[in-house]
């Protein structure tokens, strides 16, 4: 997950779990609250990333679900590391 505007997620657990209560949808915030933490937290910086803005658009079609690089796109640098 990722903040924008200086709101980036903690990297304790804790941090974590409290950020993500502050997202539009509970449902993250609760699979995280119940969930087992295996491993350790990590944070990135991106310096510039697209976010396709489809909430404003005034005749979105009904019964699309935009995903991935549609809804949002991340540096060449982010890709091959996700790749």
């Amino acid at each position: 997950m990722y903040g924008r505007a200086g709101d980036n997620a903690p990297n304790d657990q804790e941090g974590f779990i409290d950020w993500a209560r502050g997202l539009p949808h509970p449902t993250i915030h609760d699979w995280l609250s119940r969930a087992t933490l295996v491993g350790k937290l990590h944070s990135y910086g991106i310096r510039h990333a697209i976010w396709h803005r489809y909430d404003q658009m005034k005749d979105f079609p009904d019964g699309i679900l935009v995903m991935g690089e549609a809804f949002t796109s991340f540096t060449r640098h982010l890709a091959k590391a996700s790749a």
